[in-house]
């Protein structure tokens, strides 16, 4: 979460217009985590988000979530 907020920071702090495109939030790393855990920090991400984002849980591990990340992009 701390990661997410940083990044938005330095994005808008870089250029502005950036903040006004969609983008995709890949959340790797949900292999890691429990059901309960990974439903919590997509919570946690869905209340802070911006209505230009897409949120992805992925695993580069297992490659869960990975087909639906290439049709996003």
């Amino acid at each position: 979460m701390d990661d997410y907020v940083s990044i938005m920071r330095e994005l808008k702090l870089y250029d502005k217009d950036l903040m006004k495109k969609p983008f995709i939030i890949a959340a790797n790393k949900i292999d890691l985590l429990t059901e309960k855990e990974r439903k919590e920090e997509i919570e946690k991400l869905n209340r802070i988000k911006t209505k230009k984002e897409d949120i992805l849980p992925i695993s580069t591990l297992t490659g869960e979530g990975l087909n639906e990340l290439v049709i996003k992009i």
